[in-house]
């Protein structure tokens, strides 16, 4: 899962998982980055019950942090 792109479920937010943890009895949680609606960079992290990886392919409004490195 981790560098699948994903969807937040009520929302048009398209984002990338960058992290995973799973704990034993709760329900797993992912990272995910993407920009909010004012085109700021957002990492936050939501339960599995919120983010969905079917049918739906990210397109312009993730944001690869390495691309925003300084080098």
């Amino acid at each position: 899962m981790i560098g699948s792109r994903c969807f937040l479920v009520g929302t048009d937010i398209d984002g990338l998982v960058v992290g995973r943890r799973s704990y034993l009895g709760e329900m797993d949680r992912y990272a995910v980055r993407y920009l909010d609606g004012a085109g700021a960079p957002q990492e936050r992290w939501f339960q599995a019950g919120e983010v969905s990886f079917e049918g739906r392919e990210a397109k312009g409004n993730v944001v690869d942090f390495r691309e925003r490195a300084i080098a």
